[in-house]
């Protein structure tokens, strides 16, 4: 719901920068000098690569501001309006950047034009407000009013620092160097980054049967590709793709706060969720959950509204006089709640559950209303869901004839698929069979919430005292959605920690309802006060006015009620719990978000340390993409020229675009065929294909056998029986010691 405002001259200007921003400008200081001191080559490459993201995301707002107020979303508070902007925006950018890819007329112009375009429709869209919208301000406080509050908020927030620079410093770093428990960004190097790759060499986006993964909603990763193409090269945008990824981060902390109670409350919420360490460790890489969780926040933000909206119809409540058609539960809400749920599906197939079927099941359940009015609710929010997903439905039926590729395989079939296929993706997407069991499952959860520090005790201590003291209905759906996102997470997936990301949503939101309800009532009048009061005007509307019925003793010659010492005593002592709750809850979210910066700052010098054994620290590597592609090992013994085939890996983004790979979980066509072939006619195939050079990583292949399957009869021996038949093995030096990259050039006739 927006917030209550004070008002003042109908004229007075916006102050964009308030002394209740200080805070928040301290604790980016204090990340700059930390990040000075990790490399002051971090600047260089923020002042360059960061150009990208910020016209992106400002073309997004642009994109998205005129969505937001046909919405009716122009009388929300200017954050609120900025993260629903911003949602729809980038939504919109990349399903028009998918359009045009699929029609294969994306190009540099084209990108910088949507770039242009949007800055224009912000740019626009400012200057509308400024003059319509007469947006009334706080009065001002006299000088040193409320200093010691605002030095406590500095204190506060100041750990958010440590967090915030790590994850500026790690997206600065090439693609490939963090983290180890991430196989160095394995699924960035293979396929987040890879596609969109593939995608700007053929100049169109198309189906990749050799990468299933492709195949997956690519929200994000089409972003990845507009930024490709501004940036002119694959590899200049990879450093930007990262900065996007924690941008996304950013973006979803401030949505927890935009639809957070002002105050001490909303610093809570921030603190939790900003500290807790998935966020930056992922915003380091090109992954999508960080754009998973913003749109979900956004979601979750317009639910609460309607949870809010429901409640207060079912109270005695003000009539908002010239705005009888503004309904709390409005079904503008809900349908922009769908998109936005929509748009985190479009980020992460598994979103569906987590974030769209739920909301979806809360949205119905928990706000009060008739059953004509919760089917409604839902039908809205449904609809917004296909909008905003359908897209890649669309674009998987046209590619594959399965539109949720490459699952459901059963009844829908697909493309370069098989019933072989589906079961082994099963299999490497489930725990193994001795540890599949319930018990198992939840020791899996209470590692990976708990005792992994990834998301820190002090959220889930916090979020368990807001079920306590948080308004009922609230509580109810914020609580029900962690349950549904633990029983979706758990029982549709292997459980790796960062598919459960999207719980720090409600527990953060969870954690700011420990100050107690925080639900908007009908405003009460002080002795004194007018009986109407003043609105924010609606665009070309006159000022909304809250009659207040007439109170005894406040005109009419009636004289005021005496004060009650006993009720004065009472509002003391209540302040003062008040006071010491605050302070409490405070502590432990300080607390907490220490103890999260420390476990950061351990898990970033044990990279260093990994790194600088090879004489090489992190700080050396800050923006040096191109560097460390020259140095891939396959790089370095590849000739420049022909096609190679690669056997087991399938990191290829460093590599020749004729580099070709398959991932595990395709079929690669040179196996499939010479599982049945003479070594003559399997060595004669990839002259057909005009292959020059087969490579074999004979450690990824032994790893694929232990865990999601390879051919078994692939071997050294097997590949050194094709010597006969064609191939020469290269000689690879020290850079591939003890065999374990073999190449092998496929000499002619």
């Amino acid at each position: 719901m927006p917030p209550t405002v004070k008002p003042t001259a109908p004229n007075a200007p916006v102050t964009f920068l308030r002394h209740a921003h200080w805070p928040a400008i301290g604790v980016a200081i204090a990340a700059a000098v930390i990040l000075t001191a990790l490399s002051p080559t971090v600047w260089v490459v923020l002042l360059t690569d960061g150009v990208y993201v910020l016209a992106l995301v400002a073309a997004a707002c642009g994109w998205g501001a005129w969505p937001a107020v046909w919405l009716g979303f122009a009388r929300r508070s200017v954050l609120q309006q900025v993260c629903i902007a911003a949602a729809v925006g980038l939504g919109l950018l990349a399903l028009i950047a998918l359009a045009l890819g699929a029609a294969g007329v994306l190009t540099p112009p084209a990108a910088w034009l949507l770039v242009a375009l949007g800055c224009a429709f912000g740019m626009v869209r400012v200057y509308a407000a400024q003059r319509s919208v007469r947006c009334p301000r706080a009065a001002p406080s006299a000088p040193g009013a409320g200093e010691p509050a605002r030095r406590a908020a500095l204190v506060l927030l100041l750990p958010l620092a440590v967090p915030l620079a790590i994850a500026v410093f790690g997206a600065c770093l090439p693609p490939g160097i963090l983290w180890n428990a991430e196989a160095r960004g394995y699924d960035v190097l293979e396929y987040h980054l890879q596609v969109p790759r593939e995608y700007f060499d053929a100049g169109r986006i198309h189906f990749l049967p050799h990468n299933v993964y492709a195949s997956f909603p690519q929200q994000v990763e089409t972003l990845c590709l507009l930024l490709m193409y501004l940036a002119g090269t694959p590899l200049a945008a990879a450093i930007p793709a990262q900065l996007l990824h924690l941008t996304l981060g950013i973006l979803a902390v401030a949505a927890l706060a935009a639809w957070s109670p002002d105050g001490w409350a909303r610093r809570i919420v921030v603190l939790t969720a900003a500290s807790a360490p998935w966020l930056a460790y992922l915003g380091c890489l090109a992954y999508v959950e960080l754009g998973m969780l913003f749109f979900g926040a956004v979601a979750a933000g317009l639910v609460l509204d309607v949870v809010h909206s429901s409640r207060e119809c079912a109270e005695p409540t003000v009539e908002l006089k010239a705005d009888r058609t503004r309904k709390p539960a409005h079904w503008r809400i809900c349908l922009a709640a769908g998109v936005c749920a929509g748009l985190a599906g479009g980020c992460k197939y598994i979103a569906l559950a987590l974030v769209a079927a739920n909301l979806a099941v809360l949205l119905t359940c928990v706000p009060r209303g008739s059953l004509g009015a919760r089917l409604q609710r839902l039908g809205l929010f449904a609809a917004g869901v296909v909008v905003a997903f359908g897209p890649w439905l669309v674009r998987n039926v046209a590619f594959t004839g399965n539109p949720i590729y490459p699952f459901a395989y059963e009844w829908f079939g697909g493309k370069s698929w098989s019933m072989e296929q589906d079961e082994q993706w099963a299999r490497g997407h489930r725990l193994p069979p001795d540890r599949d069991s319930l018990v198992d499952r939840a020791g899996v959860a209470w590692n990976e919430i708990v005792r992994s520090g990834m998301f820190g005790p002090a959220l889930v201590i916090l979020a368990l005292l807001g079920v306590l003291r948080g308004q009922r209905a609230a509580v109810a759906m914020l609580g029900l959605w962690s349950i549904l996102i633990l029983l979706v997470w758990a029982g549709l997936t292997h459980m790796p920690g960062r598919f459960v990301v999207p719980i720090v949503i409600p527990l953060a939101l969870l954690a700011g309802h420990g100050l107690g309800p925080t639900h908007r009532r009908a405003p009460s009048r002080s002795p004194g006060a007018p009986d109407n009061i003043p609105l924010p005007p609606r665009e070309g509307a006159a000022s909304d006015v809250i009659p207040h019925p007439p109170r005894e003793g406040a005109g009419g010659g009636s004289n005021p009620r005496p004060s009650d010492p006993h009720s004065s005593l009472a509002r003391k002592g209540g302040r003062v719990l008040m006071g010491g709750l605050t302070l409490l809850l405070s502590c432990i979210a300080f607390a907490g978000a220490t103890a999260n910066g420390l476990t950061l700052v351990r898990l970033l010098r044990q990279e260093n340390r990994a790194w600088a054994s090879y004489g090489v620290p992190l700080r050396t590597l800050v923006g040096a993409t191109e560097g460390y592609a020259r140095y891939q090992p396959l790089n370095n013994v590849l000739p420049p020229a022909g096609r190679a085939w690669l056997i087991g890996e399938a990191r290829a983004f460093y590599l020749p675009s004729q580099a070709h790979y398959t991932v595990v979980f395709s079929r690669d066509p040179w196996l499939e065929f010479a599982g049945t072939a003479t070594p003559t006619e399997s060595v004669a195939w990839l002259r057909t294909q005009n292959v020059a050079h087969v490579v074999f990583s004979w450690p990824e292949i032994e790893r694929l056998k232990r865990s999601y399957g390879f051919p078994a009869w692939v071997t050294p021996q097997w590949a050194q029986s094709l010597v006969p038949a064609g191939l020469a093995r290269l000689d690879t030096g020290d850079d591939t010691p003890g065999g374990e990259i073999a190449v092998y050039e496929v000499l002619s006739r």
